[in-house]
């Protein structure tokens, strides 16, 4: 769904229907929603491009030297107990 289509959405009218001025100030309020999150979308999709080339710029990551490459999980750790005997 867009934006285009929440602006042309057209209801029938009936005797007992809804107050066609309420529908549209809901709808007022959909389209100013769903232009915040696309706009907060359009940030974040700028933010993980803009930390991914910083990333590719950086090059690997390497450890200090004289410091211990972390520990793996040894695989007892990685559910909780040791393996079972096959």
């Amino acid at each position: 769904m867009d934006k285009e289509k929440i602006v042309n959405k057209r209801f029938r009218r009936s005797f007992l229907g809804y107050d066609i001025e309420e529908v549209d100030a809901f709808l007022d309020d959909i389209i100013r929603e769903f232009d915040r999150r696309d706009q907060e979308a359009g940030v974040a999709r700028l933010r993980i491009r803009m930390l991914l080339e910083e990333l590719a710029c950086r090059g690997p990551i390497r450890q200090p030297s004289g410091e211990p490459e972390p520990e793996k999980a040894r695989p007892e750790e990685a559910h909780g107990g040791p393996e079972p005997d096959e």
